[in-house]
């Protein structure tokens, strides 16, 4: 009987054991199923890159030397234009806002920039030089393929990407037209810039951001008729412009007074970086936001700069 109770203790004292290990394995599984800390803007002010969470203005501190920063969709990582020394080598970067470990995506291209997130936040697509000509390209966050978007040369040069509502197709322009493409390569809708306005200030930076409900495209554009001069340049101010894509209607959503440009979309909520010039003059300028009818216009946060959001 003692002999019967002494194996009966051994196997108590085995699961007692073991018991830490799959407590330990249950932790582990919890703390990767945990929510990661999400938050809602990203910018960068003379002190560098900052996150935050609404009604949080002091935010965290990003220890990164990186231009193009863009917020994740649901909040959790950084992309962002990475350069070195080695001009004009520039690589597509990306921060685990959890870790701060970042990552160098499609590190075989060395001429990318300014990533862009799918709504989905499983993609990124980017400005990438090869083949002697500025082409499009997309990459999966966990950097297992970067494919071109249109596969082969086609003597066309393609800019400043920005994503489809449904995350199958990219909006980019080829210093002539609006082009619509899917991930396969397809053009699914060319707008000529004629169509848009005979008077739009041509440049590869410019890019178009379709609205939710995919009718109407957000733009920034030079206007060379207004006598207004931007801060510190001789060029002509910019402003934020929609395009309906059913009535072919453009209309100025910024007031005359404010120099605006870089339109950043969430939901029907337009934010856009800028100048106020009867306000006080600084370096950075402010990010400004109205709805997506220009309505509703103010101030949202004051001397910063490369302002993004998540969804």
């Amino acid at each position: 009987m003692q002999r019967a109770y002494f194996f009966l203790f051994i196997i108590l004292l085995a699961q007692c054991k073991t018991s830490p290990d799959k407590q330990a394995g249950t932790a582990t599984a919890d703390s990767t199923s945990k929510p990661r800390r999400a938050y809602d803007y990203c910018y960068t002010n003379k002190s560098g890159i900052f996150v935050f969470t609404a009604g949080d203005r002091i935010g965290r501190h990003l220890k990164l030397e990186a231009n193009d920063v863009r917020l994740s969709p649901d909040g959790t990582w950084l992309a962002y234009t990475y350069s070195d020394s080695s001009f004009p080598e520039r690589r597509v970067g990306l921060m685990d806002l959890e870790t701060e470990k970042t990552t160098i995506l499609d590190s075989g291209c060395y001429n990318c920039y300014g990533p862009v997130w799918s709504p989905d936040g499983k993609y990124l697509a980017y400005n990438a030089y090869a083949d002697r000509q500025w082409r499009i390209k997309y990459v999966d966050r966990e950097n297992t393929h970067a494919e071109f978007l249109i596969k082969k040369v086609d003597g066309h040069e393609y800019y400043s990407p920005q994503w489809a509502p449904d995350s199958r197709s990219i909006v980019v322009q080829d210093m002539a037209a609006v082009r619509i493409i899917d991930l396969g390569g397809n053009t699914l809708k060319t707008i000529p810039f004629s169509d848009i306005d005979t008077n739009i200030a041509v440049s590869s930076a410019i890019s178009f951001l379709l609205t939710p409900k995919e009718e109407k495209l957000i733009y920034e554009s030079g206007v060379s008729t207004d006598t207004i001069p931007a801060p510190n340049s001789d060029e002509p101010p910019s402003y934020i412009f929609s395009y309906d894509m059913n009535s072919k209607k453009v209309t100025r959503l910024t007031a005359a007074k404010y120099n605006c440009f870089r339109p950043v979309l969430r939901g029907d909520t337009i934010f856009c970086h800028g100048w106020d010039p009867a306000g006080e003059p600084h370096d950075m300028g402010n990010v400004y936001r109205m709805n997506i009818n220009g309505g509703d216009f103010k101030l949202a946060f004051k001397s910063c700069n490369y302002f993004s959001c998540r969804r």
